[in-house]
């Protein structure tokens, strides 16, 4: 009886464990979308520092994120990501005329990943 105690003990904790990450990954995923088209839309109005802040937000979300992705996603989800995220900076700061399309892959990549690999 002790055994089946531990047993639903143990999947109980697993499975919250589990739960609760995938319900935060998603929330911070879909913040950084948003801060992503706060960005393509500060960028449209021309006001760089107010895109470049928002970039930034991007980056550091997503370095704190990356840790706990890196445990429950497939690494190229998880490489795709860090590429993208890691070319907003650059491309900002160089004016290159490719940044809207590295914002709208990074949302799409940050969409794919919760709806295809995180589904609840």
């Amino acid at each position: 009886m002790k055994r089946l105690i531990l047993g639903i003990v143990i999947i109980t904790l697993v499975f919250t464990l589990c739960l609760s990450t995938s319900i935060y990954i998603r929330k911070e995923s879909k913040e950084m979308m948003t801060a992503l088209t706060n960005a393509a839309e500060y960028l449209q109005k021309n006001d760089k520092a107010s895109a470049y802040k928002e970039v930034d937000k991007v980056n550091d979300k997503w370095q704190k994120l990356e840790f706990i992705t890196d445990t429950l996603l497939h690494n190229r989800s998880n490489a795709e990501i860090c590429l993208s995220v890691s070319r907003l900076k650059p491309y900002l700061e160089t004016d290159n005329d490719e940044v809207y399309a590295e914002i709208f892959a990074c949302k799409e990549l940050l969409k794919r990943t919760y709806e295809a690999e995180l589904r609840l």
